[in-house]
């Protein structure tokens, strides 16, 4: 079993993010996106947004990538002004 997820792991690492990737990755995370000053942030169904990246930095990541910024991103929550 550990030699399928390594493999989809790898292929994961190529796998260029699309927006229809970003959205499925959010949305089996409970979560939606929103574009805000020039971040993205994953909200979760409370609305309690968290930083993940910048917008310019999804262009050229890859899936992987981007799993792993919205894993760290929920370790720190955004606090609403």
């Amino acid at each position: 079993m550990s030699f399928l997820s390594s493999l989809s792991r790898s292929r994961a690492a190529r796998t260029p993010l699309t927006q229809q990737r970003m959205l499925r990755i959010l949305q089996a995370n409970r979560c939606t996106v929103r574009f805000r000053f020039g971040g993205v942030f994953a909200v979760d169904s409370t609305e309690q947004e968290y930083y993940v990246c910048r917008t310019d930095d999804l262009t050229g990541m890859m899936v992987q990538q981007f799993a792993a910024a919205l894993t760290t991103a929920f370790s720190f929550r955004v606090r609403k002004s």
